[in-house]
């Protein structure tokens, strides 16, 4: 690992076998970044009832509120934090029912489910699929040093010092960084990728 954290490297877990591909296939844990970008750009007008179907109350609902301007960053950072919260219970089969609830079938409908055994055999050879603890994980041991892995991570200057302005904490800047970094490199925002990093 470039910014010196091995330990990291070594902690985080490759998944990679039979057992888990088969277990990601049953439990439709596996969305694609699109899959919440699309619910983003459809529904982030109706954000806070979304959050409602998935379990957030109204102290929860107002923190976002209050932290993030617009209806898009407020969707993407509840979807963010329900993922987080809800670990391999942030489902797929959830996200869809929630949105039937909120009266977004239409929504529902696009979304595409990745359950083809010959789909997720490629995410997982690839590397693509990262388990919402990985993120944490690297969170909690390299966030005092989120902008060198920003760095290495191909953030410019810029992008950095957006992040910094936009955050307040380095476990949130950390948090930002990498969801904007899974965000803008899709399937090549791997776990090699941030291993090597």
């Amino acid at each position: 690992i470039d910014i010196g954290e091995r330990r990291t490297e070594e902690s985080l877990q490759e998944h990679t076998g039979h057992a888990e591909i088969a277990e990601l296939m049953r439990d439709n844990i596996y969305m694609e970044p699109s899959t919440a970008e699309e619910v983003i750009t459809r529904v982030s007008h109706k954000w806070d009832d979304l959050a409602r179907m998935l379990g957030f109350n109204r102290n929860q609902i107002d923190r976002i509120q209050n932290v993030k301007t617009g209806q898009d960053h407020r969707c993407r950072e509840m979807l963010h934090r329900w993922r987080i919260r809800d670990g391999r219970a942030a489902t797929l089969p959830v996200l869809k029912k929630a949105l039937i609830d909120i009266g977004e079938r239409r929504t529902e409908e696009s979304l595409q489910e990745h359950t083809g055994h010959a789909e997720i055999a490629e995410l997982m050879r690839d590397n693509i699929y990262m388990e919402p603890s990985t993120a944490e994980e690297v969170i909690t041991r390299v966030s005092h040093k989120w902008d060198d892995l920003a760095r290495m991570l191909g953030f410019n200057r810029n992008q950095i010092d957006r992040i910094q302005n936009v955050k307040t904490g380095q476990d949130h800047r950390c948090r930002e960084m990498l969801h904007r970094w899974r965000i803008r490199d899709g399937r090549a925002a791997t776990l090699p990728v941030l291993k090597k990093a």
